[in-house]
């Protein structure tokens, strides 16, 4: 694992777009990406980085946790939701839709992937970070793509 790459990647950063499974990687311990994920929240809880999120992200997470009814990681994603001063959701808005369908249309993203996308560059992200390779292709920010450094 490059970790010490991501965390110089990382370092540089200070407001960065975070796609669902980074919370999802911490917050169910995943073997190998919650290293990741850890150094993500650490650097945002010590006020060294903002994390912006849509709030997709609830709807999305807070769903798997419901259906596999584990109401612990649940209450555990609630805490940082509501704990964390470096974490700003945004709503969706009129303002964004603009540039949500033309994520989708430029690049034939998933809506989900182009609200999340949108949110990140619209609320100033200088990265958005995700394991999902596809994002990868998108220009109007830079891609950090977990996949590179595990």
């Amino acid at each position: 694992m490059e970790i010490r790459k991501f965390q110089n990647l990382l370092s540089k950063s200070k407001r960065i777009g975070l796609d669902s499974m980074a919370y999802i990687y911490l917050l169910e311990e995943h073997p190998k990406l919650s290293i990741l994920a850890e150094n993500i929240f650490e650097r945002a809880e010590n006020n060294k980085l903002t994390i912006i999120s849509s709030v997709l992200i609830l709807i999305e997470v807070l769903t798997g946790f419901r259906k596999s009814k584990e109401q612990d990681l649940e209450k555990k994603f609630q805490q940082i939701i509501n704990e964390f001063s470096s974490l700003e959701i945004y709503n969706v808005d009129q303002n964004l839709v603009n540039l949500i369908v033309d994520l989708r249309a430029n690049y034939n993203l998933k809506t989900p992937d182009a609200i999340h996308l949108a949110t990140a560059i619209e609320h100033g992200a200088d990265i958005f970070i995700t394991n999902d390779r596809q994002l990868k292709k998108v220009k109007e920010i830079n891609i950090l793509y977990i996949g590179d450094y595990i």
